[in-house]
């Protein structure tokens, strides 16, 4: 159902041109061997591999590191420390509003964009 919502907020925001949802951190990992991804969100709490289980599948795998927002409604010491160690930039705590989801990706891809100009 959260799956769902966010992709919904995603289409109608207008902020990509594809939206690639996945079902659990399994079908994540899967489908990021498949296809790359300039931003990825994830949730630590998922069914069969958590977030971050699903992060350092990016990190091992991606020659090119995606941006990535990180979404939990429990965040706590030792996740925080995990997300530092992997080099989470973005970070939302549930619970949160479309407008607030919506703004923050924005400034991810403000950011995203400022990296690209300054790198060319």
């Amino acid at each position: 159902m959260i799956v769902d919502s966010l992709h919904m907020i995603l289409a109608e925001s207008g902020l990509f041109k594809s939206i690639v949802q996945a079902t659990d951190g399994v079908d994540a990992c899967r489908k990021l061997d498949n296809q790359k991804f300039d931003l990825i969100v994830v949730d630590i709490n998922m069914p069969k591999l958590d977030g971050l289980g699903v992060i350092k599948h990016i990190r091992d795998n991606q020659e090119v590191d995606p941006e990535i927002l990180l979404i939990s409604g429990g965040f706590n010491h030792e996740n925080v420390q995990i997300a530092s160690d992997f080099d989470i930039k973005y970070v939302l705590a549930k619970p949160f509003n479309a407008k607030k989801f919506v703004g923050k990706l924005t400034e991810i891809l403000k950011e995203m964009k400022k990296g690209k100009t300054r790198a060319a």
